[in-house]
């Protein structure tokens, strides 16, 4: 699959080639670290948003 990291504004270029997955991997853990480091460590009010806890565990899971 492609790796897309912006918006398209235009149909230009609309037709990515395919990324390594190596680089979208690569992608992957460094939102999950990301998410991990910022997000807050208790329960949203609305009770559905991502926390740190599932953050890492999702990170656990693509480090396997």
């Amino acid at each position: 699959m492609p790796l897309i990291l912006e918006p398209y504004e235009t149909l230009d270029g609309i037709y990515a080639e395919r990324t390594p997955s190596e680089q979208i991997y690569a992608q992957i853990i460094k939102d999950l670290q990301d998410a991990a480091e910022t997000l807050p460590n208790k329960r949203f009010t609305d009770g559905y948003r991502i926390t740190k806890p599932v953050a890492q565990t999702l990170l656990a899971s693509a480090y396997l």
